[in-house]
């Protein structure tokens, strides 16, 4: 541990290791799971705390105050070193338990109609999973989830990549929404489904000559496309 700035009020700011932080005995507030691995994935991404823990030291001791489950999610992520912001006075175990319960309790609920509108300004998928937001506390008479119709994202999911040039992307985009029937920015399905797309890409790539992924999927977009000009002339 090694203390790299002084402020006013006896605080301080230390930098440790996520292990050196002792973790109060009890500490009412709980996480879910899902929420927690995603706080570790931001944290992994981002190389750091995006907010401070809040600790006590005592006779060389830091202990956690606030931010048990930041510290554990960087423990997580792997971090080797964290800054958490630290109170030096000399604090009863009753001050400490007292601020802790303050702490925990001064973060209040989030108003739920700015909470809504503030999340359907995020374009980026990516953004919106990282806010880690529940979709069904935000469902009202504004029917946030027609408005966002991708992102009811099971827990247990793998993302697939696929890189393609403007052309391809504008037929594969276009491929899609005549399937689906509507214009959306991610998609994703059942991984069933991911082991079918793989086995028909295959095929077309042996069918069309093709070993290049991007160039089999614009065929095979292609393919779609003539598919349904043909079912529109039958009808």
């Amino acid at each position: 541990m090694e203390k790299v700035a002084e402020l006013e009020g006896n605080m301080s700011i230390w930098s440790a290791h996520p292990d050196e932080l002792i973790e109060q005995d009890v500490n009412p507030q709980v996480m879910p799971q899902e929420m927690f691995d995603q706080l570790s994935r931001n944290i992994k991404t981002r190389g750091a705390l995006e907010q401070l823990p809040y600790g006590h030291m005592k006779d060389g001791k830091l202990t956690i105050i606030s931010g048990h489950h930041r510290v554990r999610a960087a423990r997580a992520a792997g971090l080797p070193l964290i800054y958490i912001l630290v109170d030096e006075s000399d604090l009863t175990r009753d001050q400490e338990i007292a601020k802790q319960l303050a702490h925990n309790q001064i973060t209040g609920e989030p108003d739920p109609d700015i909470l809504r509108d503030l999340y359907l300004e995020i374009d980026d998928m990516n953004a919106r999973i990282e806010a880690y937001v529940d979709l069904d506390s935000l469902d009202n008479e504004h029917d946030i989830l027609t408005a966002l119709p991708s992102l009811r994202v099971p827990p247990e999911w793998e993302t697939v990549v696929f890189q393609f040039l403007p052309h391809q992307i504008e037929a594969f985009d276009w491929a899609v929404d005549q399937l689906m029937g509507d214009e959306v920015a991610a998609y994703h399905a059942p991984f069933e489904t991911y082991e079918e797309f793989v086995r028909v890409l295959k095929e077309v790539k042996g069918v069309k000559k093709v070993k290049h992924t991007g160039m089999a999927i614009a065929r095979m977009c292609e393919i779609v496309s003539e598919y349904i000009d043909k079912k529109r002339k039958e009808e």
